[in-house]
């Protein structure tokens, strides 16, 4: 017997296979890096740019929201009633109340995350002013104090006289005499135009805002206000930039950055204080950077060529040692006899093989005996499949008619279990077959869909029975149209196989092209294009003004009167169902710009659901005034109740009411004058502070009555009476009953939980 040479690394030798896959592999992913290399490259310079505008875009963000924390800080000053004595008294010798303003200045200006080195209130009337130092005139605090020569006496006076809300200055230095200190600040005026006597300035440190809001330290910063003025800047502008020309000519919005010269401007507005920020990157940098992300990704394709070459080599020689020895072992047992090999390995394979021939014969007596079924899922398969290109259908070369019933489920028939839905839809799909089956041979009749059913008619010729046996299956549906209603849509034209994708688009189709009405249509031809329904632009801007405004009559007419033009268009069903979810999603998006809560209108009673009970015109209708009048209620909600102090106001009766509340409390709490709480309460609430706190006992009294059991002593003390029998007087004149009667009468039972003085009544 001759001896078996051991395989030879010939040509097509699986190792040769195997190292040169290996190798192409290779070939093909330093192909890969290459083209990595140099779209990154070509890339990184956007990137850079993409980088330096969302450095640019946080500072932005961070400078406007520390103006707009500044204002809110300080602006409570011209609701202090010792600002308002100072200020009608032009007094500055008023000991207490000027301590006072001047501890508050202290307290803001201690904070050290706010970056403000002085705040100073300018007073008109006796031209002095008052700042963390305390009193001062306007000649003494800007002639030692804060010493400026672009800031001098006049100009703080003419502010007095100029109108705007608030507005920042240009960056100037300031000197102290007596200190000799030099600081560098940003002026910030912070006017009320009701109260003009008096400003507030706040003197912020720019260098220190600079520091902590814009992280990059190669770049130059500069703020500019909307008249052009550089309000600040980081270091001397760079040679060449031309900044102040760029400024003049004005940036444009469409392009947030220029290059000039070797520089990068990037620019971008404030959208509080109309502050223009601009950042000059040297061009360097980015050819910096790009330079050492070259190296990088040309170090890494170096190292990964020859790692891949290394491991390519190791990986073929370990794929052929065992491969070869797997053909070894089969040239010496032949594959008819069973194995004869004392590997464990080889024995495993051989039976595997054995049980997969053995499970494929079995898996081809399943598939003969479930032929039916297979069919059926092959048709469901095409169906699902239609965009997919296949061509004709499967198995089968009879012409036929192609016929879709689709569901439209009432209130009724959603108000049942899913499991039963989901049977009656198994029913239905069961009732359309055999009736076909009384007509034709063999249909195939499958559900698409959850609300869908889809028929095949096989005819070898025209039949006359089709649309008797459709108009049979109609009032059969009928009879149940409080449940669910059917648009059946069938072209009775016999279809080739391979039309089957056109018969079954045109089918859905012409189901979307049904027409409102509570019973079930059929369909046999292809209506006209319908008209374009739904707002005009004009009309669409009206109906969002309304909303936005609150005014529900308006809006919900403007919505009825389309639904009533659209009645007199020949509008499908469809164009209804999308003209009112448009309704829907525009309401829906304007209440979370508004940041309101839209679960309200959407859980409890969702109109998208709702929408598809939908049978008839005024359906639409009463749907469209229901969910706009919840939504407008709701924006109006919102538009009355942003009123800060208002809501202070009621949150602290409302955690306060058990308690011996008064009005002076209340001003204490807020800071401001009895008077002035007296009388906006009244304003906003139409109630006296003393009226409402006893109804708000009143109510709060009479749910522990019925939803306790408490003693009416223990009561009394939780809504704020501490003397019973003035609870018992307070209830019997509010009500014409003593609590314990009100719980007898309105809540069952007293259960003995009354006063000694109650249960002697």
């Amino acid at each position: 017997m001759p001896t078996r040479k051991p395989f030879p690394f010939k040509r097509n030798s699986l190792f040769i296979k195997l190292l040169g896959g290996f190798v192409g592999l290779t070939a093909l992913l330093l192909s890969f890096n290459f083209f990595t290399f140099a779209f990154f490259s070509d890339n990184l310079e956007k990137e850079i740019i993409r980088n330096n505008r969302s450095n640019l875009s946080n500072a932005v963000e961070r400078f406007e929201n520390h103006f707009q924390i500044i204002q809110n800080t300080v602006v409570h000053l011209y609701f202090s009633d010792k600002v308002a004595l100072l200020n009608e008294t032009g007094n500055s010798l008023q000991i207490d109340p000027v301590n006072q303003v001047v501890d508050e200045i202290k307290t803001i200006t201690n904070n050290d995350f706010l970056f403000l080195d002085n705040i100073i209130l300018q007073f008109h009337k006796n031209d002095f002013t008052i700042d963390k130092a305390g009193p001062s005139q306007t000649d003494l605090i800007f002639t030692e104090h804060y010493i400026s020569k672009e800031y001098a006496v006049p100009f703080w006076r003419e502010q007095l006289d100029q109108s705007y809300k608030m507005k920042l200055f240009p960056q100037a230095d300031f000197s102290d005499k007596k200190k000799i200190t030099n600081r560098t600040l940003l002026p910030f005026i912070i006017k009320n135009k009701a109260i003009d006597q008096f400003y507030i300035a706040a003197m912020l440190n720019a260098e220190k805002m600079f520091a902590a809001f814009y992280n990059s330290n190669q770049t130059n910063f500069y703020m500019f206000d909307e008249e052009g003025r550089q309000l600040y800047r980081s270091s001397a502008e760079p040679p060449g930039t031309g900044l102040a020309a760029d400024f003049a000519s004005g940036f444009t919005d469409a392009q947030d950055y220029v290059k000039r010269d070797d520089y990068y401007l990037f620019h971008k507005r404030g959208t509080l204080t109309g502050t223009t920020y601009v950042s000059v990157v040297p061009n360097t940098i980015i050819a910096g950077e790009m330079s050492r992300f070259n190296m990088v990704l040309f170090s890494m394709s170096v190292v990964a060529v020859t790692l891949s070459v290394f491991i390519s080599v190791v990986l073929s020689i370990k794929f052929n040692n065992p491969i070869k020895q797997i053909m070894n072992a089969i040239q010496k047992h032949s594959t008819n006899s069973p194995l004869q090999s004392k590997i464990d390995e080889y024995q495993y394979i051989y039976d595997n093989v054995n049980r997969f021939m053995q499970a494929k014969k079995d898996i081809d007596g399943d598939l003969k005996r479930n032929l039916t079924q297979l069919r059926y899922f092959r048709y469901m398969r095409k169906a699902k499949s239609i965009y997919s290109g296949d061509s004709g259908l499967p198995d089968d070369d009879k012409p036929f008619y192609l016929a879709v019933f689709h569901l439209t489920a009432t209130e009724r028939f959603g108000m049942l279990a899913e499991k039963e839905r989901d049977r009656a839809m198994s029913y239905i799909r069961e009732y359309i077959h055999i009736a076909l089956s009384e007509r034709f041979d063999d249909p195939v009749t499958l559900q698409i869909e959850k609300d869908q059913i889809l028929s095949l008619i096989f005819c070898e010729q025209e039949s006359a029975d089709l649309l008797p046996m459709l108009d049979r299956l109609k009032l059969v549906f009928d009879q149940d149209k409080d449940f669910c209603y059917f648009t059946i849509a069938v072209k009775p034209v016999l279809r080739s196989p391979s039309d089957f994708t056109a018969a079954y688009e045109e089918t859905l189709e012409m189901v979307n092209r049904r027409k409102l009405g509570s019973e079930t249509q059929i369909i046999v031809e292809m209506p006209s294009e319908p008209l374009v329904a739904g707002f005009t632009p004009a009309q669409e801007q009206e109906f969002l003004a309304y909303l936005q405004a609150g005014q529900e009559t308006n809006a919900v007419s403007v919505v009825t009167r389309q639904l009533y033009r659209m009645e007199n268009m020949d509008t499908t069903a469809q164009q209804y169902a999308d003209f009112v979810k448009e309704i829907v999603a525009k309401t829906i998006k304007t209440m979370l710009t508004m940041n309101l809560d839209i679960s309200s209108v959407l859980d409890a009673e969702s109109p998208y659901r709702k929408i598809k009970e939908c049978v008839c015109l005024q359906n639409y209708v009463e749907l469209c005034e229901r969910f706009l009048s919840e939504a407008i209620r709701m924006i109006v909600e919102k538009k009355e109740g942003t009123d800060p102090i208002k809501h202070l106001l009621m949150k602290y009766v409302s955690e306060h009411y058990d308690k011996d509340i008064s009005l002076e409390m209340v001003a204490d709490e807020l800071g401001v004058s009895i008077h002035y709480v007296s009388k906006y309460f009244k304003e906003k609430t139409g109630m006296n502070f003393l009226d409402y706190v006893a109804e708000l006992r009143l109510r709060k009294a009479k749910e522990l009555l019925l939803s306790t059991k408490h003693k009416i002593q223990d009561i009394a003390e939780q809504v704020g009476y501490y003397q019973v029998n003035s609870f018992i007087r307070m209830f019997r004149k509010a009500t014409g009953l003593s609590p314990g009667e009100y719980r007898r009468q309105r809540g069952g039972e007293d259960m003995g939980s009354g006063s000694p003085m109650e249960n002697a009544e």
